[in-house]
C-alpha cells in the first residue's frame, strides 16, 4: 500500500484547522503557489497562483520550540520546486504599506532585517553613507538601489521574488538545495529563520480616494475561455475600479478546476495577472515511497526573471506610522517535517465560544 498524499493526510488529520488566508489585527495575507517559471533569457509576466493551505500555529502544538506562538503566526507544508508569490490585495491598497521578510532578509534590498521600519533611499547609500550616482547607483555596492524597502500604493500589493539591480525580480521558489538559498548566502545561514514575515503599516493621515477612483462595484460580468486542455471554462464575478485600473475578481467557476482571477486593463490592455487553472486530476497509481530521510530545511531560491517594477511611494516614510500595526509570520517546512509536527503534537482545535465573556454564565 502506497504512502498517502499530503492532501489526503491533511483531510484526515487536520482538515478543521486549515485556512487559506492569514489574518492579524484586521490585516490579511495569502501565500500563492505558482508554476516555477523556466529560465528563457527573457523576463516573464506575473505568474498565476492559487492560495496555499496554512495552519494557525496555535493549532499545532508539535511545532519546534523556537517558533513564535504569537497571534498572527502560521505554519504551512511546502514541496520543492514550487514557485510562489505574496498577495496583500485584500487590504486597503491606498492606506497599507507592507514590509516583506524572507528568512530574515528583505527581498527588495537584500538587507538583513534588524528591525521593522520603512525606509526610502533618495540621496545616499544606506550601507556606505555615500552619495548615489545616477539613478541611485552605488559604486561600492555595485548595483542600483530600489526607491524603498516596502510595497505601497501606487504599486499593487503583491510581491513575486528577489529584486535584481535592474529592477526586475527573480521568482521565489522552494528547493532542497541549500546552495541556492539566497538568504543564507546574503545574510548568513545563522541569521535565517524558516519563515516569511509581513509587517503592515497604516498612514498617519489616511488617504481618501477621489469619488471617481474609489473601489466601486461595477456589476456582474461573465466570461468563457479555453483551458490548456481545450475544455471551456466559464466564470462570473464582480468588477471594480481603482484609479485608472479596472480589475475583475472572479467568483464561481465551472470547468476542469477552480480559478480565481484578477485582470488588469490599464492602458487598454487586458493582462491576466493571477489566474490559476490546475490541471485536471488523473487517475494514477501511487508508488510506494522510499524510507523517509531526515527532514531537510527549506531553501528559497531565485529563479527566472519576472517583470515587476517597484514604483516610489509618494506618501514618503514620514507619512506612515513608524511602528507596524500588524505582523503576520508564516513558518514553512517540507512535507515530512509537517507530518512529524502533526504526529508529535496532534491538532488543537480552536474552540470558539458563542457567548464570549458570558460563557458559562446563566443567560436567557
Amino acid at each position: 500500500m502506497g504512502v498517502i498524499t499530503l492532501q489526503h493526510y491533511i483531510r484526515e488529520k487536520c482538515r478543521e484547522a486549515v485556512v487559506k488566508q492569514m489574518e492579524h489585527a484586521g490585516y490579511k495575507a495569502v501565500l500563492n503557489r505558482a508554476l516555477r517559471l523556466p529560465e528563457t533569457g527573457q523576463p516573464h509576466r506575473l505568474p498565476s497562483g492559487v492560495p496555499v493551505s496554512v495552519f494557525p500555529i496555535a493549532t499545532l502544538p508539535g511545532c519546534p520550540d523556537g517558533w513564535l506562538r504569537d497571534a498572527g503566526s502560521y505554519v504551512c507544508p511546502v514541496s520543492p520546486d514550487w514557485g510562489l508569490w505574496f498577495s496583500w490585495t485584500m487590504n486597503d491598497e491606498l492606506n497599507t504599506a507592507v514590509l516583506p521578510v524572507v528568512k530574515g532578509m528583505n527581498p527588495i534590498t537584500g538587507g538583513m532585517m534588524e528591525g521593522l521600519g520603512l525606509e526610502q533611499y533618495a540621496d545616499k547609500c544606506p550601507r556606505h553613507d555615500k552619495p548615489f550616482g545616477h539613478g541611485r547607483y552605488c559604486e561600492e555596492c555595485g548595483f542600483t538601489w530600489p526607491s524603498q524597502n516596502y510595497v505601497a500604493h501606487p504599486n499593487t500589493l503583491w510581491w513575486d521574488g528577489f529584486r535584481s539591480s535592474d529592477g526586475l525580480v527573480r521568482q521565489f521558489f522552494f528547493t532542497e538545495d541549500e546552495e541556492r538559498d539566497i538568504a543564507s548566502k546574503v545574510i548568513g545561514k545563522q541569521n535565517t529563520v524558516p519563515a516569511f514575515g509581513f509587517a503592515f503599516f497604516k498612514p498617519v493621515n489616511p488617504r481618501i480616494p477621489p469619488q471617481n477612483q474609489s473601489h466601486i462595484l461595477s456589476g456582474l460580468w461573465s466570461a468563457t475561455s479555453s483551458s490548456a486542455s481545450g475544455s471551456s471554462i466559464s466564470s462570473v464575478g464582480a468588477a471594480y475600479c481603482l484609479g485608472d485600473r479596472q480589475v475583475y475578481s472572479s467568483g464561481l467557476v465551472s470547468g476542469d478546476s477552480g480559478i480565481r482571477s484578477y485582470s488588469d486593463r490599464s492602458g487598454g490592455r487586458q493582462t491576466t495577472l493571477c489566474v490559476q487553472s490546475q490541471p485536471a486530476r488523473r487517475s494514477v497509481v501511487t508508488k510506494k515511497r522510499r524510507k523517509p530521510k531526515k527532514s531537510k530545511s527549506v531553501s528559497v531560491g531565485a529563479g527566472a526573471e519576472i517583470m515587476q517594477n517597484l514604483v516610489a511611494d509618494t506618501l514618503g516614510v514620514d507619512g506612515w506610522n513608524p511602528d507596524p500595526c500588524a505582523v503576520i509570520r508564516l513558518y514553512f517546512c517540507f512535507e515530512q517535517q509537517f507530518r512529524e509536527i502533526v504526529d508529535r503534537g496532534g491538532v488543537h482545535q480552536l474552540e470558539v465560544k458563542a457567548d464570549g465573556y458570558m460563557n458559562g454564565l446563566e443567560v436567557g
